[in-house]
């Protein structure tokens, strides 16, 4: 049977960047959200944990739970978790607590760089180690009769995004001269509205397509790879900004990455980055990404009318 629409979801790491956007998503859907944050303003059904590596979930965020959508991880850097170790033990918790409250569901957001770290272990991130230990972290946590899912994209974009797609807008907005000319290689993808559907689509999926699901990694993407070069011509025309691409040495971007501590950001510059055939989700459960660049890119435009940094 689908998920009961009466039972509510609970989300963690509901006030970031992908949740701010899936909560709104799900709620409009008509589906009863409770939210995990750990900063800015409390509603009605949302709890504050500064830490869910160490503190509990109040236990009434959990009534009627059904699913579990675990977005947060620990923010690597920070003086309280240098190395980003804390994402494991918020998965564990999380999870363990989850189950012991009756939720049958959980959906984790992980990344694609833990399969990238198991297809070339020499080459492994601190990020993708990171993610990886917190997939296993969630599975060990399940009790019987609950059934996992886990999501690792690529790169999300979306109206307030950092990481990779930030540092490029940025470029883009403050400079007309980009030696981005040789960055031809295909990248795939994911634009929050895409990954919000799927989310949403995993909640009214059936048990008996949880089951037969259950413990498996997929890669949701936006069905179209794009070239970093192709990408920023497109942050462009939707900024209305005239850029001017030349090349330079692949080493000397890499090299300036490194001296920069932009190793990561450096090199997905250049390096092909592509998820698995979205067949793969679509044979699962039914899913198909609803919008690809450019026309996904259009809350530039938008922004930039509004004057939104």
């Amino acid at each position: 049977m689908p998920s009961n629409p009466d039972k509510a979801v609970l989300v963690t790491g509901a006030n970031g960047f992908v949740g701010r956007h899936l909560c709104a998503h799900l709620e409009g859907q008509g589906h009863d959200v409770r939210r995990i944050q750990r900063s800015g303003d409390l509603g009605t059904h949302s709890w504050r944990v500064s830490d869910l590596a160490q503190e509990d979930i109040p236990s009434i965020a959990f009534d009627g739970v059904e699913t579990l959508i675990h977005l947060a991880a620990s923010m690597g850097g920070e003086a309280s978790d240098p190395e980003g170790a804390k994402t494991a033990l918020m998965a564990a918790r999380v999870v363990r607590a989850a189950c012991a409250h009756g939720v049958k569901r959980v959906i984790v957001l992980s990344s694609v760089s833990v399969r990238l770290a198991q297809d070339a272990p020499s080459k492994a991130r601190a990020y993708a180690l990171q993610k990886k230990s917190a997939e296993e972290a969630a599975l060990s946590g399940l009790e019987d009769g609950v059934h996992c899912v886990i999501l690792r994209p690529p790169v999300i974009y979306g109206h307030g995004a950092r990481g990779s797609f930030g540092t490029l807008l940025a470029l883009v907005r403050r400079a007309p001269l980009l030696p981005l000319k040789n960055a031809d290689a295909p990248r795939s993808y994911l634009s929050r509205a895409n990954l919000s559907d799927l989310i949403a689509l995993l909640l009214s999926a059936s048990d008996a397509q949880w089951h037969a699901q259950h413990g498996k990694a997929f890669e949701p993407h936006d069905g179209a790879d794009v070239s970093t070069r192709a990408l920023v011509r497109m942050i462009a025309q939707q900024l209305q900004r005239r850029v001017i691409l030349f090349s330079v040495p692949k080493p000397l971007i890499r090299w300036a990455g490194r001296l920069t501590g932009k190793r990561d950001q450096a090199d997905a510059i250049f390096e092909p980055l592509m998820c698995e055939d979205i067949e793969v989700l679509d044979t699962a459960f039914g899913w198909h990404p609803h919008e690809q660049m450019p026309a996904s890119l259009k809350f530039l435009k938008r922004a930039a009318d509004r004057h939104d940094p």
